[in-house]
């Protein structure tokens, strides 16, 4: 009934379900108690097509795991009912039930997972949740690695984590490589696995690909209108690097007064100490030691902060002692950690050029659109070197690395996060 019936008037998919629940035999003519259990489970499962909580569904399902309560569906269904009662401990132990009955059952299995991860009564409790989810999650797949929805669960299950407990970006990759498996495996037509996506990849600084899967999501749902804003939002951010690495201004500073803020750097070619150790300090354009021995670093001042004190990971756009600006993505670490002016020594440094492309953006009125520039509305094509920092105890800010007390957990908000 969901598929068919998607997007139509409510009245008419109740009377849909009204003719469906007259055709169901009536319970107390069963012969059986498991004949009797099977017909209030067709009535229950069928009242729960609405997408608001029926009372007359959980009372169905209620008396058919009563009269057998060895039917692992009707468990799985009144799980569901519990879940849209917002009654969570309970659709957990529905569910749990159904996983007892049968190991193996894929969907009481992935549907643990996604109740799971919204329990929360204590932080302790959360954090055990999150990690059991993650696990029936990577059992869902396992058992069937063709069902796109175990995939898409799984991803999300890896974000959980990467939120809750790790920390570790590593878990952000596995989860892209989950939901490239969820769309391979059916789930491409699904606007929040896609917005999911789209928000994990913003995360990790690859914005054209965030931009592009915020429209997809919102092609596949025009109503996703979330998915419209933040692509507005990912652009905006790009035109604002594409401004600010001016070679004329660079950060919005004209270069003669650009020079004052980098004289007092290390030259590139030149050594530094950092604890004890010989550095040489190399350029954007050119990262390698060339024939020292020694290891690299990369001295850079703070020009520009990119992003709104809750907004992490946190982007700023920093130059070299050469004037050669670049993105600089720093996870796990407070707003207050870096300030515009600083300098940061980055030992071994990983640069990366990008070359990134942004489609005009939908002409759509969303909220607060009237105050972004109208070049959202045109092709914008920029390149950039980039450099993403996953652990803050590498960088060292002025004489000393960033300490424990700068770090931050990771905060990512993503649509429909089950």
């Amino acid at each position: 009934i969901n598929a068919e019936y998607m997007g139509e008037k409510e009245a008419e998919l109740k009377s849909r379900i009204a003719e469906l629940v007259g055709l169901i035999p009536d319970p107390a003519v069963a012969i059986t108690a498991e004949e009797r259990a099977q017909w209030l489970y067709f009535r229950g499962k069928v009242l729960d097509c609405l997408p608001v909580y029926s009372k007359d569904a959980e009372d169905a399902l209620s008396k058919a795991v009563k009269n057998d309560p060895g039917l692992v569906d009707a468990w799985c269904c009144l799980g569901h009912v519990n879940w849209k009662k917002e009654n969570l401990q309970e659709a957990a132990n529905c569910y749990r039930t159904a996983c007892d009955l049968n190991p193996d059952n894929k969907f009481a299995t992935r549907e643990l997972a996604r109740v799971l991860r919204l329990i929360s009564t204590t932080p302790a409790m959360r954090v055990e949740n999150v990690k059991n989810a993650l696990a029936l999650a990577k059992r869902s797949v396992a058992m069937d690695p063709k069902d796109g929805e175990s995939w898409y669960v799984l991803a999300n299950g890896y974000v959980a984590h990467f939120m809750g407990i790790s920390g570790d970006v590593a878990e952000l990759n596995s989860a892209m490589k989950a939901f490239a498996q969820a769309e391979k495996q059916g789930q491409g037509s699904n606007a929040d696995m896609l917005f999911n996506r789209a928000t994990v990849l913003k995360f990790l600084s690859r914005f054209s690909e965030a931009y592009q899967e915020y429209l997809r999501a919102y092609s596949a749902d025009p109503s996703l209108l979330d998915a419209l804003v933040s692509a507005r939002e990912v652009k905006s951010t790009a035109l604002r690097v594409r401004q600010l690495m001016d070679p004329n201004a660079i950060g919005g500073v004209p270069l003669r007064a650009l020079q004052r803020h980098l004289v007092h750097m290390s030259g590139i070619g030149s050594t530094v100490k950092i604890e004890g150790s010989d550095h040489q300090v190399v350029s954007i354009a050119r990262p390698a030691a060339g024939e020292s021995k020694n290891p690299t670093v990369l001295c850079l001042r703070v020009l520009n902060s990119l992003s709104r004190p809750n907004e992490a990971p946190f982007l700023y756009l920093c130059c070299d002692k050469e004037k050669s600006p670049v993105l600089l993505t720093i996870f796990n670490v407070t707003h207050e950690a870096i300030r515009e002016g600083s300098e940061l020594k980055i030992p071994a440094p990983k640069i990366e050029k990008v070359t990134a492309s942004f489609p005009p953006l939908p002409d759509v009125p969303t909220a607060g659109a009237a105050q972004y520039s109208s070049q959202l509305h045109e092709q914008i094509d920029i390149e950039y070197s980039c450099i993403c920092v996953q652990n803050p105890a590498t960088v060292i800010a002025g004489s000393r690395r960033i300490g424990t007390q700068q770090y931050s957990a990771p905060q990512l908000t993503v649509k429909t996060f089950l």
